[in-house]
């Protein structure tokens, strides 16, 4: 595997979870089904807190649809509540008796102690969308949602609503947080696997309409032109090709809306394909394209890993230091069973706040550190925690060029750092270092500003 999310356990119990909820709906589910539900959606909030997205669902269904809500108002819903609970009841007590860490760190992932009301961040997030499940699907989503909602029986207009009950909520939800803050783009993955069988419907269900081919050709044409992580060429090319492929498709359909769902699908097991060849094939290909800063994250860990094994063993240390919970765990994998110190990551707060804070810097192995620093702005806070700061070198890998041309780079500076002595975390302290980095520069809040590119401009 390339990379390794949470998603790839969550789905398929949300997905059995929505199958099966279904089926209790329509009085067509056993023990053996109602005890699945329970245990799907147990092991769905143990998989990922964004399960918690299938209980407003659930919530809203009941509230909507009369047979749902007879449904869970019985012992069959009661067992499933009991089963669900059970699954989730250990992890429960062990966050409250470690003060809630994985809590904290989802509260801390949301950032919402920075900026808020970011509106420009909402066009950035709908475009993620687009690409998360695909921009045919995507449009077709809020054009069904939106405009498509007359002309249905009743039984469709039921389903059709009782879907979009576990997908409005978590769009909307996760669209706020963008613009309060932040959202990445999987964030929201949890409304598609109900989407998926909501445009099927629509899809089914509409007559011949040439305006809504055109409308979602010209709008994927726009998105696939403004993506920011391919050079102009590659999206014009790949642009012009899919709108020129979706009126072609059209045409031969009679401009149905059922062959717009296939064309849906087979272009988006195109772009499927043509990812994966970018992600297996050789870096250059990837470089080629301009979207080296979309695969940054997956690659260049091996490469930093075995330099800084090499800067252990030459400097031998008590213990490596590291200041970014990313850098954190990129290194705990891929340094696993070689360091010659342990692994620890500068705790900020007074406390861990997450996994890679567990293990303190405590006195039996700080003799000796090294500090291995990935963010300036955070250097100055800790080098107050020592007596003895001495610059020993640095190691970093190249991971290519933006598509501005700026270049990308993960660089540890490694610093010999003796006498231990962390100052209190106060508010004072905070403000002290606030807007300090090592080189004399000025920043705003404790996240890192990237520097000015040269290239940027060019």
């Amino acid at each position: 595997s390339t990379v390794i999310s949470t998603d790839g356990v969550l789905f398929p119990f949300w997905c059995i979870a929505l199958y099966l909820f279904w089926q209790l709906r329509e009085g067509q589910i056993g023990w053996p089904g109602t005890i699945g539900l329970g245990l799907a959606i147990g092991a769905g909030f143990l998989s990922k807190y964004a399960m918690i997205y299938f209980a407003i669902g659930m919530a809203l269904a009941c509230l909507a649809d009369a047979p749902t809500r007879r449904a869970m108002l019985s012992v069959r819903g009661a067992a499933i509540l009991a089963v669900a609970l059970g699954v989730i009841a250990p992890h429960l007590a062990w966050n409250a008796a470690n003060d809630f860490q994985t809590v904290g760190h989802t509260l801390d992932n949301a950032n919402l102690g920075g900026d808020l009301f970011n509106l420009d961040h909402l066009p950035k997030f709908l475009g993620d969308q687009m690409g998360v499940f695909g921009p045919v699907s995507f449009l077709a989503l809020l054009i069904g949602v939106i405009f498509m909602r007359g002309g249905r029986s009743a039984e469709t207009a039921t389903r059709e609503d009782w879907l979009a009950c576990f997908i409005l909520p978590v769009l909307t939800i996760i669209a706020i947080q963008a613009v309060l803050s932040r959202a990445h783009a999987n964030w929201a993955a949890t409304a598609y696997p109900a989407a998926c069988i909501l445009i099927a419907s629509v899809f089914q269900r509409s007559g011949p309409s040439r305006p809504l081919w055109l409308v979602v050709a010209g709008l994927t044409g726009l998105a696939l032109l403004i993506a920011p992580a391919l050079t102009l060429p590659i999206r014009l090319a790949i642009a012009f090709g899919v709108v020129a492929a979706l009126l072609a498709i059209g045409h031969v359909a009679k401009w149905r809306a059922v062959g717009l769902f296939w064309a849906g699908i087979c272009l988006h097991l195109v772009l499927t394909v043509f990812l994966a060849v970018l992600l297996l094939g050789p870096a250059s290909w990837v470089s080629a394209t301009g979207m080296d800063n979309s695969f940054k994250r997956t690659r260049g860990w091996q490469d930093l890993a075995d330099q800084l094994v090499l800067e252990t063993e030459r400097l031998q240390p008590s213990a490596i230091l590291v200041d970014e919970r990313e850098i954190w765990h990129g290194l705990d994998y891929y340094t696993r069973d070689r360091l010659p110190a342990p692994l620890i990551l500068w705790r900020y707060n007074p406390g861990p706040e997450n996994f890679a804070e567990q293990r303190p810097l405590s006195d039996d192995i700080a003799a000796n550190v090294l500090v291995a620093s990935y963010r300036s702005n955070r250097r100055p806070r800790i080098k107050a925690d020592f007596a003895t700061w001495q610059p020993v070198g640095l190691v970093g890998v190249d991971l290519g060029h933006r598509a501005n041309g700026c270049p990308l780079r993960r660089e540890l500076r490694l610093y010999a750092v003796t006498g231990h002595a962390p100052l209190d975390r106060t508010q004072a302290w905070v403000r002290q270092f606030k807007t300090e980095t090592d080189d004399g520069k000025l920043v705003d809040t404790h996240i890192d500003r990237l520097p000015v590119c040269p290239a940027a401009g060019n």
